[in-house]
């Protein structure tokens, strides 16, 4: 039998539709966590059936407003602003995307990262998904107002300033 320990990002169980429909469900922060319950479920409950909820189906299930919720728990929006003038060169992103993982990596595992259509010179935004989105708060910690000098040529150096926007602010705790 699994015991607790082996889900530490267990967040919480609402069984209070066991006895009407034979329904409980089961909140993790961590999507690896989730996975492995979803598999285990079968063995451990034979005949059961496993539906996985988002997180705005999960507050609806637990009688909360899903206004308040978002689906983009454990992403983050991670704006790059570079130093220059508007006649400057578009920089090299290559140096900052690894220093931005190198920091981001300190906070959690990352499941994703993407890079957003640039809309802006000397702005480069990147959305970056954790598999658990406890390590959110770790990144705003760390990542936000970071300013980074970052030299990929002798002598020619550029300074980029890390904001995080936060796509899961409206967390379901």
């Amino acid at each position: 039998m699994t015991q607790p320990a082996a889900f530490p990002s267990l967040r919480s169980i609402n069984a209070s539709q066991v006895i009407a429909g034979g329904l409980f469900n089961v909140s993790f922060a961590d999507v690896r966590e989730a996975m492995r319950a979803h598999d285990m479920a079968g063995h451990i409950v034979p005949y059961s059936q496993v539906f996985p909820l988002s997180p705005k189906g999960l507050a609806i299930d637990q009688g909360r407003d899903p206004t308040q919720i978002t689906d983009f728990e454990g992403q983050v929006i991670v704006s790059a602003y570079y130093n220059g003038g508007p006649a400057a060169p578009r920089k090299e992103a290559a140096p900052i995307i690894a220093e931005m993982k190198r920091l981001l990596t300190q906070c959690g595992d990352i499941k994703a990262t993407h890079t957003l259509p640039p809309t802006q010179n000397h702005v480069r935004e990147f959305r970056v998904e954790f598999f658990n989105t406890d390590a959110i708060d770790a990144a705003k910690d760390v990542v936000n107002g970071t300013i980074i000098n970052v030299s990929y040529i002798p002598s020619k150096s550029y300074c980029v300033l890390l904001l995080l926007i936060d796509q899961g602010c409206c967390s379901p705790s």
